[in-house]
Formats: C-alpha cells, structure tokens, sequence
C-alpha cells in the first residue's frame, strides 16, 4: 500500500505542474539539444547528441552514430521565454575525454512577445564554444492539470 501511494504522489507531481522541453537543432556540428524545464522551478538541464547517418567504408557494418557529447543546466530568466545554459562539451569520447565550456542563450520569441509561459513556440539559440553557433528549434509544452 505504501509503495502505490508514493507511486500516485510522484506521477501527481510530474503530471501536475507544466514542464516544457525544447528541441534545438544545432547545423554546425550535426547535433541535437534537449532542453527540460519545469514552469514552476526556474532550473532545468539540458543534453546534446550528435549524430552521423552516413557509413564510413562499405564494407564495414556501423550503425548511425549518436551520443551525448554535451549536457549542463538551465536557468529560465524572464516568464519560461528566456534562458541561460551552461555546461561541458565533451571532446574526443572513445580516446579520452576533454571537456570545453558550453554556455547557450535560448530565446522563446513568442513567449516574450505575448508574455504566456505556457503556449507552443518556436526557439532560437546562440551557442559559444571556441565560436558563436546557432541553433533552431521546436519548444513544446505538457498539459498541466492545474
């Protein structure tokens, strides 16, 4: 009995509050970075990947590469519109491992212009590591039962 409680008292509070999660699609380097932010709590993560689908010889079976090559937090600033992250890029995975800065600017436009934390928007995000890259992508709320 005590095990279901405490497992309908976690699914309340996941379900309850609204998260949103982005979805940025960075060009330069061929990856993707997953934002998650609850919009009652202005600290959140985030995690890249990249991601290869060619095959490097013929002969040779590989599979799609795709592993997280970077992660960090996130601080929402302004109304879930505006965000700051910063983390670690990991460099040079299978030989060794060196890790660069990694510090983001994401912005929701729509979310600032019409000041709804909580409405469907597209992001856009301006990443610093050694140089300024960009990234475009898909923000999407979670229905909150409140």
């Amino acid at each position: 009995m005590k095990t279901i409680l405490i497992s309908i008292f976690c699914i309340l509070n996941f379900s309850i509050f609204g998260q949103t999660s982005d979805i940025l699609y960075v060009p330069n380097p061929k990856s993707l970075v997953l934002t998650y932010n609850n919009n009652h709590n202005p600290l959140g993560f985030y995690i890249g990947g990249y991601f290869r689908t060619s095959f490097s010889q013929p002969y040779i079976y590989t599979t799609p590469i795709s592993f997280i090559n970077r992660a960090g937090i996130n601080l929402v600033i302004y109304n879930n519109s505006i965000s700051i992250m910063g983390g670690g890029y990991f460099e040079n995975f299978v030989d060794s491992l060196g890790i660069q800065p990694d510090i983001w600017l994401r912005i929701n436009p729509l979310r600032t212009i019409l000041k709804n934390p909580k409405g469907f928007d597209f992001s856009i995000g301006i990443n610093y590591m050694r140089e300024f890259r960009y990234a475009v992508g898909l923000s999407i709320p979670f229905r909150s039962i409140y």
